[in-house]
């Protein structure tokens, strides 16, 4: 009784309707109490993030992202992000509604085994949580186009002389290798006369 304050951790609970009462006890046990004014406790609990981790993927394919948040107020926003190299740089992809818990992601142009996605929940005060995926690839399942401008229709050649086959060749990452086939049949066999490096078009 001879102190005149006291002090104590608030506990979790968001509310603006505290308030403290107060029992004073004298020596024979009588008792008498006495009562704050109400005040509000604000939120100081950040969220909760869990995020699924994503299985191989292919370019241009659309995979859905899944994770589980929670707060004990309300979540403000989601916002993903994706890295390609283990996670040394992040890179937005979205962002979304306190509400959502999945997004369609269209996979970018480009092939890595190094891809990560991360999620970061807001809630409505600011608070944030954030949780990384393990790592995942992205393949190409991107087949290269070509074009064949030469020979053309029309073309006639003795046979023994050297011919000259020219192709224009191009692929969403980059391009390996180019292989010639040979057919006498108009296709329905075909021999492998060579192979030559992709930067070349003849």
């Amino acid at each position: 009784a001879e102190n005149a304050s006291f002090t104590f951790s608030i506990p979790a609970g968001v509310t603006s309707a505290a308030q403290i009462k107060l029992v004073v006890q004298d020596l024979d046990g009588n008792e008498n109490e006495a009562y704050s004014a109400l005040f509000s406790v604000t939120d100081n609990t950040p969220p909760a993030v869990t995020i699924a981790d994503v299985a191989d993927v292919y370019i241009d394919s659309v995979t859905t992202l899944s994770w589980s948040p929670s707060d004990n107020v309300g979540i403000e926003k989601n916002k993903l992000f994706y890295s390609i190299n283990g996670g040394a740089a992040f890179a937005l992809i979205d962002s979304v509604g306190g509400n959502e818990s999945s997004y369609d992601w269209t996979l970018p142009n480009v092939r890595t085994d190094s891809a990560m996605v991360r999620v970061m929940t807001i809630d409505s005060v600011g608070l944030t949580a954030s949780d990384t995926s393990a790592l995942f690839s992205i393949l190409d399942g991107i087949p290269p186009e070509i074009s064949l401008t030469s020979p053309g229709s029309g073309f006639s050649i003795p046979e023994y002389e050297d011919i000259t086959v020219e192709w224009t060749a191009s692929d969403n990452i980059g391009l390996d290798s180019v292989f010639v086939f040979y057919s006498i049949d108009g296709g329905s066999s075909y021999d492998q006369t060579g192979a030559t490096e992709a930067e070349n078009a003849s």
